[in-house]
């Protein structure tokens, strides 16, 4: 297929437009609007050429013009609480991953702090970016209280493995997930099974607690022994070291670190 020549109007460094598109194709700018919104009623040989002049021009849309023609940024905000530790900062990537899929950016706001006037702070400033949507990362169960206290009236998706009536959720099962693990334990021959948790305000800690307590009681087994850590490392070697579980012929770790 024979090349469009590059209009006159993005010579000399300035960017082309939708319309220097549409000339380049051969058609109408409506016509390269309904190609980058994924309609359905082009022909294939027309998106071809439409694609074709996008990527000889590097033709990318700004992201204000899209905003003022569809009440949309195509941005999603994430409010994500203790963003240093794996989980969270490992869901906030797999949301920037989706939302690049689906051709959406991320604009994140980070608190470690169970402060209201934080998460306050953090949920107005993405507002202010003209997010269409909030997505908050909430792993303790005082961040998520704060966040009720202060929720906005967008679209809210709140990440947690506990359920709540007054917001939409989504998360791991983690309660399932820590009765497999122990049941497995039980069926390698372990009858005194510990358990290191991580910190108990954080519901990933909990549902997994709750679960290895469930599994031992209904397999008839007694409750081992209980230890405390941070999730990390060093916590971890801590309660090692201090011999608490010493009489236990198997560990549930609440996560790698601190198995490790």
């Amino acid at each position: 297929m024979r090349r469009s020549p590059v209009p006159e109007a993005t010579r000399g460094g300035q960017k082309p437009s939708i319309y220097d598109v549409a000339r380049a194709a051969g058609v109408s700018h409506m016509t390269v609007s309904r190609v980058l919104n994924g309609h359905p009623n082009i022909r294939e040989s027309t998106r071809a050429r439409v694609l074709q002049a996008i990527d000889e021009m590097q033709y990318t849309r700004s992201s204000i013009a899209r905003a003022l023609a569809t009440s949309r940024t195509m941005r999603i905000g994430v409010l994500v609480d203790s963003p240093v530790q794996w989980g969270p900062n490992s869901t906030l990537r797999a949301i920037e991953s989706a939302a690049r899929a689906q051709h959406y950016s991320v604009s994140a706001f980070a608190t470690s702090d169970e402060d209201a006037e934080t998460i306050s702070a953090g949920i107005a400033d993405l507002v202010a970016q003209g997010i269409d949507a909030l997505c908050v990362i909430a792993p303790r169960s005082s961040a998520s209280e704060l966040f009720r206290e202060h929720s906005s009236n967008m679209p809210t998706l709140v990440i947690k493995s506990e359920p709540d009536a007054h917001l939409h959720t989504a998360g791991v099962d983690q309660y399932a997930g820590a009765r497999m693990a122990v049941a497995h334990l039980i069926g390698q021959g372990h009858r005194e099974i510990a358990h290191v948790a991580g910190p108990l305000d954080w519901y990933d800690a909990r549902a997994r607690w709750q679960g290895w307590r469930d599994e031992l009681r209904d397999a008839g087994l007694p409750e081992g022994r209980f230890a405390q850590g941070d999730w990390t490392s060093e916590s971890g070697y801590r309660l090692g070291a201090a011999g608490d579980l010493d009489r236990s012929t198997a560990v549930f770790a609440a996560n790698d670190q601190m198995a490790l």
